[in-house]
């Protein structure tokens, strides 16, 4: 085990969004991961470039999609609750020898 992942000792539920055929969309709950979930601002750059500050940064153990969501703790409920967060901004990031890699979301 890496100290990376020794690190992560939090659970988090992440949602994945999908069309739903209609013009709209419907969730996926992935299920839980380990996370170390890190209530602060910090301004970061969106996906279209823009200046913006996040409510959250999240560290996890595998890759996750933007405009996803992610709520600090267990869930099982087949949608986001009114307290998730969307994921704004992701960065994977390799060590040195890329043998591990730190993932991280703004929220």
């Amino acid at each position: 085990m890496s100290w990376y992942t020794r690190m992560l000792n939090q659970k988090a539920t992440y949602w994945t969004t999908e069309p739903d055929g209609y013009g709209g969309y419907t969730y996926v709950n992935q299920g839980t991961i380990q996370c170390r979930w890190e209530d602060k601002s910090e301004l970061f750059r969106d996906a279209e470039g823009n200046e913006v500050m996040s409510n959250a940064e999240v560290f996890v153990n595998q890759t996750l999609e933007v405009e996803g969501y992610l709520y600090k703790g267990e869930s099982v409920a087949s949608s986001p609750p009114n307290d998730a967060r969307q994921i704004r901004q992701f960065h994977e990031i390799p060590s040195i020898d890329a043998r591990i890699s730190e993932y991280k979301a703004w929220l």
